[in-house]
């Protein structure tokens, strides 16, 4: 993807947690960990990717306005 300014990283999944391997856990249950973990980061290149089901176009829609358009 393509995007102006500074790179950021969507975080979706956790799939391992301090050695722990959490892939047998149900995705919201993931998320909630996941959730935690990027609200408590100091870090403001990581962002939370909240769940999100049946709006795929009107997602893919946001993304190209906000500039987040795959490259071409």
């Amino acid at each position: 993807m393509s995007r102006k300014g500074k790179p950021i990283f969507y975080a979706f999944d956790l799939l391992w947690l301090n050695g722990d391997d959490l892939r047998s856990l149900p995705l919201i249950e993931r998320k909630r960990h996941l959730h935690e973990l990027v609200r408590g980061s100091r870090c403001h290149a990581i962002i939370y990717a909240q769940h999100i089901e049946d709006q795929g176009i009107g997602l893919f829609e946001e993304i190209c306005a906000l500039d987040l358009s795959p490259r071409q």
